[in-house]
């Protein structure tokens, strides 16, 4: 029987690197390096997820699905013999468990303080970066949020790229995704004692300032050692985050 790992977490907190990480882990010698984007965006490096969805049920990207239970209901491992891996912005462990019983969750926490600099991922990473090589649906739909959320700030024709934009609305638009769009709900994540052998929360400010410490966390919890090629690669995602938001929060005047 496949072991399957979740990473569960809100849009722009490092969800997409920690699942890719935790592959890493396991499949070091199979691995590829992170090939981050110029904003850091280390979004789909999984070398083989091993999962399928009923996607006339939840929609290509699984926004289609109205609760966590039809969503994992949904979905499945496509082979038994192979460990799958997987991001997902639903945390509802009674359903993730109930369809998937010897899983092992990592939820990325937050805290009120950390909503800036997810606001600013989620602008660049999955707006900006998109619309420069691949305007797909989740950054036009992003896109066209913030333009109808404040129609006098973007009057130019729909899906302007984002790069086109001034400094000053980009600054309004990370402003509008940190008021508006970001489920700060997580940073109330909670691990129920029910569940505590199969998740472990790590937080976001930790993923990227207290990497060594997410490590330990990991190797505990996945019980197994962290190999140098997953360490190295983690450790240069962490450098580029943080010269990436310190020159970001300068640019924007944050």
């Amino acid at each position: 029987m496949a072991n399957i790992y979740f990473v569960s977490y809100v849009y722009g907190s490092s969800g997409s690197m920690l699942i890719s990480l935790i592959e890493k882990i396991f499949y070091a010698e199979k691995s590829k390096p992170f090939s981050p984007t110029a904003y850091n965006n280390a979004h789909q490096t999984l070398i083989d997820p091993n999962i399928a969805f009923n996607w006339d049920k939840v929609g290509r990207s699984g926004g289609r699905a109205t609760t966590a239970l039809e969503y994992f209901q949904n979905m499945q491992v496509v082979s038994d013999q192979k460990d799958a891996f997987w991001q997902t912005h639903w945390y509802h462990p009674q359903s993730m468990l109930k369809f998937f019983p010897s899983s092992k969750i990592v939820v990325i926490g937050h805290t009120l303080d950390d909503i800036e600099e997810i606001a600013i991922n989620n602008f660049y990473k999955f707006v900006i970066a998109e619309f420069d090589g691949n305007s797909s649906s989740e950054a036009r739909s992003t896109w066209h949020f913030l333009r109808t959320t404040a129609p006098h700030v973007y009057k130019s024709e729909a899906y302007l790229k984002p790069k086109a934009v001034p400094v000053e609305e980009q600054r309004l638009s990370v402003e509008l995704l940190k008021g508006s769009c970001i489920n700060a709900g997580y940073h109330l994540v909670n691990i129920p004692e029910a569940y505590k052998d199969n998740i472990c929360k790590v937080m976001y400010n930790d993923i990227i300032n207290n990497p060594d410490f997410v490590l330990e966390t990991l190797s505990e919890f996945l019980k197994t050692p962290i190999p140098d090629f997953a360490r190295d690669q983690y450790y240069g995602y962490c450098s580029r985050q943080k010269e990436f938001i310190t020159k970001t929060k300068g640019l924007l005047n944050l």
